[in-house]
């Protein structure tokens, strides 16, 4: 058999985009900890062969496993592990004559929240890992390129990956799919059966809300009887109440919003809760609470690229985002229309909330007017 030399090449497909934040708050709880510093070690080594051009772009393997101080089976499951999370691609590429394996990891462009959590598996497994209040938490916040050669592509997919082994070779993080993570037929309780009824009700509360085997245990140590139907429908509400509150709370009630705040006719009372709402809120909450419901991955980033605009003035974004909502026909902000706001503020020099309101209200008022002035012109 032929001795082969194992070497290494990272590539970048187009559109590969990483969000550290995404990968040490969520990720990690998918792949554990060290097949997350495999891939941040692999984002940083691509980065250092960019910043030094004069390296070559293909390493001995054995510098990766040195380096992490893991072992080839180690860094073969660390690799599968990414593959299945879309994470990398791996091209397999022999070069005969030289006496060559060239392993490609091509660093794809992550999954945004939404995209993530929208497969149950996953979703299923952070809750398991950060418990649901974290979840709703993150959940408000947050084309291949040519790399040469005659490629095979090695890589593993989410299934292959994610899936039930009874061998030896299982990582002991690696979530077996299923609907929940809870099976209610292998709870154990001493000389305790469920009804049918109550098996029914617990089931489908697992399967919508997915409580924690702890969570179940809790629900059935505070019912006086589990199988009596009143008290299995008061715990499993009182339950579920508690879940839906920790998502309702992330949103902000009655807030002061009127488009009257705009016009010339604005009571000093209405004007004074507004400003103060500017002043006090948080700007990703104050836009959940402009909207009604969480925020998609896109409009934190938005957020965080106005407020570094913005100096980080919070109650300067919140005038911004609520004047744009107000031009807005659905129920998602105009990306656009909102940068052009604040980039207008910085070369007018507006930095007072005084001075940012009277300058919403003037462009309010003339677009009123030419609204007006367009309509009369299609009735004539």
């Amino acid at each position: 058999m032929v001795d082969y030399e194992e070497l290494y090449e990272i590539h970048k497909m187009n559109g590969g985009v990483s969000d550290f934040g995404l990968i040490t708050n969520v990720y990690i709880h998918i792949l554990g900890p060290q097949a997350t510093m495999f891939y941040i070690w692999l984002l940083n080594d691509h980065q250092i062969y960019l910043n030094e051009r004069w390296k070559k772009n293909n390493l001995p393997l054995s510098r990766i496993l040195t380096s992490l101080n893991i072992s080839k089976k180690q860094l073969i499951d660390f690799r599968n592990l990414l593959e299945g999370m879309s994470l990398i691609k791996t091209y397999k590429e022999e070069k005969t004559l030289e006496k060559q394996l060239i392993y490609k990891f091509c660093l794809a462009k992550m999954l945004d929240w939404d995209s993530l959590v929208s497969q149950e598996e996953i979703k299923n497994r952070i809750i398991a890992k950060i418990g649901h209040e974290e979840y709703f938490r993150l959940s408000s916040l947050y084309s291949n390129k040519n790399i040469g050669g005659s490629n095979v592509n090695v890589s593993s997919t989410f299934h292959q990956v994610y899936k039930n082994n009874n061998n030896t070779d299982q990582i002991s993080h690696i979530v077996r799919p299923m609907k929940t993570l809870v099976d209610i037929d292998k709870l154990e309780f001493e000389n305790f059966e469920f009804s049918p009824e109550t098996k029914t009700a617990l089931v489908n509360l697992c399967e919508k809300y997915n409580p924690t085997e702890a969570e179940i245990k809790n629900i059935i140590d505070t019912a006086d009887d589990i199988n009596d139907s009143f008290e299995l429908t008061r715990v499993i509400t009182n339950y579920t109440n508690e879940i839906d509150q920790v998502e309702d709370d992330s949103i902000p009630k009655n807030m002061a919003r009127n488009e009257s705040f705009y016009s010339n006719f604005c009571s000093s009372d209405l004007e004074i809760k507004i400003l103060r709402e500017y002043r006090t809120m948080n700007s990703e909450k104050y836009l959940r609470g402009i909207y009604r419901r969480n925020l998609f991955a896109r409009e934190v980033e938005l957020i965080e690229k106005i407020k570094k605009e913005q100096d980080n003035r919070e109650h300067i974004v919140n005038a911004i985002l609520d004047f744009a909502a107000h031009f807005t026909l659905t129920d998602q902000i105009q990306f656009e229309y909102v940068e052009k706001i604040s980039n207008t503020l910085k070369l007018k020099n507006i930095s007072r909330l005084n001075d940012a309101v009277k300058f919403f209200r003037k462009t309010y008022y003339s677009k009123k007017n030419a609204s007006i002035k367009l309509e009369l012109q299609k009735r004539n």
